[in-house]
């Protein structure tokens, strides 16, 4: 998919939205200016932008980010190569639910629990011709069970497809006391009775993520966000903004945002997503691009997670000793600013903060708080927390879960899958 020449980008990227200062417009009035001007860039881009520096070794293990992207495309992934309007090619996954559906389908029969309340507790067990059956016995009292044992194909499934994006499984679970019997148990939580199923949607628009990944991180890192999404029935897509991964060129704010907008264009016009059933997902410094394209496109749903308020004012903060010296040049680079976009924004709004997040502080929290619109009729508005930290997963946390599982499902997003 290809968006380059000048009339499809002045048909599509048409916007009244400024998308900040391209860092070609920087224009040194001298030899010595300029290799000052680019000196000062490589610097505060490499502090900025570690992942797509010089340094991207000591933050993004390349044999590690590859492994995942084969784990994505094993659940039925599907790697995109996108063309930004100025030419840089970018490096995107899509993922669908009824794929990893039906990956799960084939190793696993489906099992629910009736709560009481209007919700069933759902799991899965590996199919029985997946499985041998071994006596053992139990730790506490010695009495004997058998246990459904997986095969090596289904113990394939289970490493590369379940444990590996994170998601809850207890290999001695208990699958019937009468007899007794044990094995693989998968747990998918909770979920409303009366959701639409996935098979029911017909072709067209339905739920979709859009995820933004961090300074430091590729796509790949947000498998186990991306398995979570799947399995509430909304399908991925995952972008690494240039510099990144697999996508090409150098990034700057200017750049990112046209970056996430190019996947937005690809969502809408080759996918036929529409905006309300979309939601932009930025972790850290992605939540600069997503908020922007929130912003900007009328209806689009927004999560900033563990993500600032104004990225200057967290350059200043972080890289004290460089402020002066590039100060006409920090516009080009961080012009983020995710408090001023939440007024503009019309579609839901869930902001993820962290408790012991020691890289966004606590007052960049408040004052996206502070500055959250006024609630729209139909607009909803949800304030997630997570016992945790900057990074790391926080899709198994019970807390943030049923926050999050709230947020979809009073936005009308989540689905059933099983």
């Amino acid at each position: 998919m290809g968006i380059s020449n000048d009339s499809i980008q002045s048909a599509y990227f048409k916007s009244d939205y400024n998308y900040g200062s391209d860092s070609r417009s920087i224009k040194p009035k001298n030899a010595i200016a300029a290799f000052v001007n680019d000196v000062s860039t490589r610097m505060i881009k490499t502090f900025v932008y570690p992942g797509a520096s010089f340094l991207k070794g000591d933050f993004i293990n390349p044999e590690r980010m590859e492994k995942a992207r084969e784990q994505l495309l094993g659940i039925g992934g599907r790697s995109v190569t996108m063309e930004t309007p100025d030419g840089d090619k970018i490096d995107g996954m899509h993922l669908r639910a009824k794929d990893f559906k039906a990956l799960i389908d084939k190793y696993c029969d489906y099992q629910e629990e009736d709560n009481g309340d209007g919700t069933v507790n759902q799991f899965l067990t590996i199919k029985a011709e997946y499985c041998s059956v071994v006596k053992r016995q139990s730790f506490s009292d010695q009495s004997s069970f058998d246990y459904m044992q997986p095969n090596a194909e289904a113990d394939q499934f289970i490493r590369q497809s379940i444990k590996a994006l994170g998601i809850i499984n207890f290999p001695s679970g208990e699958l019937s006391l009468e007899p007794p019997v044990r094995g693989y148990r998968i747990e998918l939580g909770n979920v409303r009775q009366d959701l639409k199923k996935i098979e029911e949607r017909s072709e067209g628009s339905h739920p979709t993520a859009l995820i933004c990944p961090g300074s430091g991180m590729s796509y790949a890192a947000y498998k186990g966000l991306a398995a979570s999404y799947l399995l509430r029935g909304i399908d991925v897509m995952m972008v690494d903004v240039r510099g990144y991964g697999k996508s090409g060129g150098s990034p700057t704010a200017y750049k990112t945002k046209l970056d996430v907008e190019t996947a937005y264009q690809y969502l809408s016009r080759e996918l036929g997503i529409k905006n309300e059933d979309m939601i932009v997902h930025g972790h850290c410094l992605g939540g600069g691009p997503a908020s922007d394209l929130a912003a900007r496109r009328k209806g689009v749903n927004l999560i900033l997670d563990r993500t600032f308020a104004e990225y200057r004012e967290v350059a200043r903060e972080r890289f004290p000793i460089i402020k002066k010296l590039v100060h006409h040049i920090l516009p080009s680079i961080v012009d983020y600013n995710n408090a001023a976009n939440l007024n503009r924004v019309q579609g839901h709004i869930g902001i993820v903060m962290a408790i012991h997040d020691t890289v966004i502080h606590s007052s960049q929290i408040m004052k996206l708080i502070d500055n959250l619109p006024y609630t729209r009729k139909g607009q909803e508005i949800k304030l997630m927390d997570f016992n945790g930290e900057h990074t790391g997963s926080w899709t198994d946390d019970a807390v943030t879960s049923r926050q999050f599982n709230q947020f979809l499902e009073k936005t009308g997003l989540r689905q059933r899958v099983f």
